[in-house]
C-alpha cells in the first residue's frame, strides 16, 4: 500500500515538475519509449509509472503517455474498467506496442478511453499488437480509441475487440494483416480515411458492428470494409450496420482476388455502393443482406450498384434485398455470379432475393449482364409476376445479342409480403416480460430512453430499432428470445441526445436464423433502460 502511494505521489510531483517548466517557456525534456522487462511480470499503470522514468504518469482513473510503451514478450499489462489514457505527445510518433499481452476490459458507462490531450485524428500512432511469442494475447472490452493515425494495426496475431468503439483515426480504424481477429458488437465511425482493412491471408471475424460516417477526407474510393490483394482472404462479415454519411466516395463492401468468405446479415445503405467483387476469385456467399439506396456518389456509370462483379469472380448470391440503386446487380469483365440456381441439389444457392426499384431515369436495371456469361438468376422477385415485365428489368442478350442470357425463370412470388408494409405492427414501448417497466426514468425522473419502435414488424429478416434518447449516452441493444434468453446484442457507444437507431438481421450470436416468434428488444444505458418487441416471422 505504501509502495503504491508513493509511486502515485512521484507521478504527481514529475507532472507538476514538467507544467512548471512549459510554464516559465523552458524546453521540456523529451522522453525515450520505455521498454517492460520481458519476464514474464504481470503489469499495471501504476507500476508502470513507478518503472517508467517519466513516460507513464498519473493515477487511477487518469493516467498520461508521454512516448512510446512497448509491452515485451512474455509481459502482460492490465487496465481495469474506466481509465483513461491520454496521450500527450501529438506529434503522432506515440505508440503501445503489444509484444506480450494485454487485457483491457471497461463495462457500459465505465469504459476504457485512449484518446490524445488535443482530440485531432492522427495525433498518436495507436496500437500495435504482434504475436511474436506462444501464449501473447490482445483483448479489449468496452474500450474507446481515438485520434490515432492506424487505431489497431495486428500483424500475424489474432486480436479480440468486443463492445468497443474507434473513432477519428486518420488512416485506418482497424488494419489486418494475416490476422483472423475477431471485431463484434463495436461502433467504428467518424475515421478520416480507411476503416476496415485486411491482407495477407486474413480470415477474421467482423460481426455486429455499426460502421458508419467514415472516410470523412472523401478523396479516394475507400470501402468501409475492404478484403485486400494479397493471399486468400476469407473473413466472416455478418449482422453489421453499414452506413454511408456524407463521403460519397465510400462503398460498403469490396472484396479483391482469392476470397472465399461469408457475407451474410448485414444491412448496408447510403453509401457509394453496396459490396464488390474485384479482379479474380472474389467468390465469397452473399446472403440474407439488406442493400439500400447505396447511390450517392454522382457518377451514376461506375457507382450506385447494389452488388457488382467486375471481372473473373463467381459468387453466390442469395436471399439479398437489393432496393434503390442505379443498377441493383452488374455483371462487367468476365463476372458470372450464381444469383439462383434450382438445378442442383444444394438449397444455398435457390435465389431467393428481392430487388426492388433499381434503376435510372425511369427505367428499371434490377440486373445489367454487360458481360458474355450466360448468368442462373432463377427463384428471384423482380416486383412481379409478369415474365415481360421482368424482361423489362433485365439487360442481357434480348437486348444486346453479344451480351450472355440471364436465365430468370421461375419466378419467386412474394407478392403483397415483399416489404413486411402490409402486416401489422406489434412494437412500440411496452413491458420486457421481466418485471421491470418499459422505461427506466434517469436522475431527474424523466425517461433516459424512450420512444421505442421496430421497422419493419413484422420482420422476416432484418429490422430496424429506433429509439429516442433525453441526453447523450453510451447505449447497449439486447435482444431477447420468447423464453428471455439474450440471444444477440451490440454495444453502440456514446450516442448524441434525440433520435437514433440500431439493425438487427434476425440472428443469434453465433449467426443462426432465429426461429419466429415475438423477441423482446432492450436498449440500455448506464442510467436507464427500454424495452420493446419486435415480432419475427418465417
Amino acid at each position: 500500500m505504501a509502495t503504491q502511494l508513493g509511486s502515485s505521489l512521484r507521478a504527481r510531483s514529475f507532472a507538476a515538475s514538467v507544467a512548471s517548466l512549459a510554464f516559465l517557456g523552458l524546453t521540456v525534456p523529451g522522453f525515450a519509449a520505455y521498454t517492460t522487462p520481458g519476464t514474464g511480470g504481470f503489469y499495471s499503470l501504476d507500476d508502470l509509472v513507478a518503472l517508467s522514468g517519466g513516460v507513464v504518469t498519473g493515477s487511477a482513473p487518469d493516467y498520461q503517455l508521454h512516448d512510446s510503451l512497448i509491452l515485451s514478450t512474455t509481459d502482460l499489462l492490465t487496465i481495469p474498467a474506466g481509465t483513461r489514457v491520454e496521450i500527450q505527445d501529438t506529434a503522432g510518433t506515440v505508440r503501445i506496442d503489444v509484444n506480450g499481452s494485454l487485457r483491457a476490459i471497461g463495462a457500459l458507462g465505465d469504459s476504457i478511453r485512449f484518446e490524445s490531450a488535443t482530440g485531432a485524428p492522427g495525433d498518436w500512432d495507436g496500437f500495435d499488437f504482434r504475436d511474436t511469442t506462444a501464449g501473447s494475447t490482445f483483448e479489449m472490452e468496452y474500450c474507446v480509441i481515438e485520434d490515432a493515425t492506424i487505431a489497431i494495426d495486428v500483424v500475424s496475431a489474432d486480436a479480440r475487440l468486443e463492445k468497443c468503439a474507434i473513432r477519428g483515426s486518420d488512416e485506418k480504424a482497424f488494419d489486418l494483416t494475416g490476422s483472423n481477429s475477431i471485431l463484434r458488437d463495436s461502433v467504428l465511425e467518424d475515421n478520416e480515411r480507411q476503416t476496415i482493412y485486411m491482407t495477407l491471408s486474413s480470415s477474421p471475424v467482423i460481426e455486429g458492428n455499426l460502421i458508419r460516417r467514415n472516410n470523412l477526407v472523401n478523396s479516394n474510393p475507400y470501402p468501409y470494409i475492404n478484403i485486400g490483394l494479397q493471399g486468400v482472404n476469407s473473413p466472416t462479415i455478418r449482422g453489421n450496420t453499414i452506413l454511408g454519411g456524407d463521403s460519397f466516395r465510400s462503398g460498403g463492401i469490396s472484396i479483391w482476388n482469392d476470397c472465399y468468405g461469408v457475407i451474410e446479415g448485414n444491412h448496408i445503405e447510403g453509401c457509394g455502393y453496396g459490396i464488390l467483387c474485384y479482379q479474380f476469385n472474389a467468390n465469397p456467399f452473399i446472403n440474407d443482406n439488406t442493400i439500400v439506396d447505396n447511390d450517392t456518389n454522382p457518377d451514376t456509370v461506375n457507382w450506385g450498384f447494389g452488388i457488382a462483379c467486375n471481372g473473373e469472380n463467381a459468387p453466390v448470391i442469395a436471399r439479398n434485398r437489393i432496393q434503390g440503386h442505379n443498377y441493383g446487380i452488374a455483371i462487367i469483365n468476365g463476372g458470372q455470379p450464381n444469383v439462383g440456381n434450382l438445378a442442383n441439389a444444394d438449397p444455398d444457392d435457390d435465389g431467393m432475393n428481392q430487388f426492388l426499384g433499381n434503376g435510372l431515369g425511369g427505367t428499371l436495371y434490377e440486373l445489367y449482364n454487360n458481360g458474355t456469361n450466360d448468368i442462373s438468376a432463377e427463384n428471384n422477385w423482380w416486383g412481379t409476376m409478369d415474365p415481360q415485365e421482368v424482361e423489362d428489368r433485365i439487360v442481357h442478350s434480348v437486348d444486346d445479342p453479344l451480351l450472355g442470357t440471364v436465365d430468370f425463370e421461375p419466378l419467386l412470388d412474394v407478392s403483397g409480403i415483399a416489404d413486411g408494409s402490409e402486416e401489422p405492427n406489434v412494437g412500440g414501448d411496452s413491458g420486457d416480460g421481466f418485471g421491470s417497466p418499459g422505461s427506466l426514468p434517469g436522475a431527474d425522473g424523466i425517461a433516459v430512453v424512450a420512444g421505442l419502435e421496430a421497422r419493419p414488424n413484422p420482420t422476416r429478416d432484418g429490422v430496424a430499432l429506433a429509439f429516442r434518447l433525453q441526453t447523450s449516452s453510451e447505449v447497449e441493444i439486447s435482444v431477447f428470445s420468447p423464453d428471455g434468453r439474450r440471444v444477440d446484442g451490440r454495444f453502440l457507444g456514446r450516442l448524441p441526445a434525440g433520435p437514433n437507431e440500431a439493425h438487427w438481421d434476425g440472428r443469434d450470436g453465433a449467426g443462426a436464423r432465429v426461429p419466429a416468434g415475438v423477441y423482446l428488444w432492450r436498449a440500455t444505458t448506464p442510467t436507464g433502460a427500454a424495452t420493446g418487441k419486435v415480432q419475427v416471422v418465417r
